[in-house]
């Protein structure tokens, strides 16, 4: 895994794994979710390239970024 590239592990009938980052804006004040992830066998449906080629999409385009809106 990348080493700006974090996995989420969210315990339920599904075993969920999203990958966020730090930043890649704001690096002090904000996470980004980069990619939503289901583990099936241990094994998840997308891997950290792919959470990488989401964080390369926000970095050159910040407006595809979205706030929150429960948490603003």
């Amino acid at each position: 895994m990348q080493s700006h590239i974090y996995k989420l592990i969210i315990h339920g009938d599904k075993m969920l794994g999203p990958m966020l980052c730090k930043g890649p804006i704001e690096m002090d004040s904000e996470y980004t979710i980069l990619i939503g992830a289901i583990e099936v066998n241990f094994k998840l449906d997308v891997d950290a390239e792919d959470a990488e080629t989401r964080r390369a999409e926000i970095i050159k385009n910040p407006d595809r970024r979205r706030i929150n809106g429960r948490y603003k």
